[in-house]
């Protein structure tokens, strides 16, 4: 009992407000951009009052400079960020695993994202790993709404050596079935030489 008592109020001792900078390039998403590098793959929680509202991004690091949250505008939290952007924000200094550390399980992996979803791989496809991996993303006005330095993260990535597919539902359709899928996986060997998983988000 003590020590789950410790783990739940653990995140709370670690509550600051941290300058914080804001970009957006649609009213679909904004880009929030902290100090100092994090470990990827892990999940922040961010909130502009300190006791209320929390809401967990993945957090997206690529050196030791800074680190950054690609927030989707689903609720009225997020939407405020992009019509009222903030100047600062309250974090949590406890971070958690997500997804992307599943990957190394595995020698090979096809990865899919729809809209902001794209955050939670884009960090794991900046470290160095032997997981040889392919991406599939569906989103809407890829380059409009999320920004060129996100579409070149992704289609410029070292770790997928142009195995990435992506599906602009404004110029493609909505449609897009499978299709999408097996071409992302086309470039790879044939089953039977390496185990491969897929992992959607």
């Amino acid at each position: 009992m003590a020590t789950i008592t410790f783990f739940t109020f653990l995140p709370w001792f670690t509550v600051r407000r941290v300058p914080v900078t804001v970009t957006t390039h649609s009213t679909h998403a904004s880009i929030i951009t902290f100090q100092g590098g994090v470990k990827p793959g892990l999940l922040g929680r961010i909130s502009r009052s300190p006791l209320f509202e929390w809401y967990a991004f993945v957090i997206i690091s690529g050196d030791g400079d800074q680190h950054a949250m690609l927030a989707g505008a689903f609720s009225d939290f997020t939407c405020g960020l992009i019509s009222d952007l903030p100047s600062q924000l309250w974090v949590r200094g406890v971070h958690f695993t997500r997804l992307p550390y599943l990957l190394n399980m595995y020698r090979s992996a096809t990865m899919v994202a729809t809209g902001s979803g794209i955050c939670v791989f884009l960090s794991f496809l900046m470290q160095p790993r032997t997981a040889e991996l392919s991406l599939v993303w569906v989103a809407k006005g890829i380059e409009a709404n999320y920004g060129g330095e996100i579409m070149a993260a992704v289609s410029s990535s070292e770790r997928l050596h142009g195995r990435v597919v992506m599906h602009d539902t404004a110029v493609m359709g909505h449609k897009a079935g499978p299709g999408p899928v097996r071409e992302g996986r086309r470039p790879w060997p044939p089953k039977n030489q390496r185990p491969q998983s897929g992992f959607t988000c």
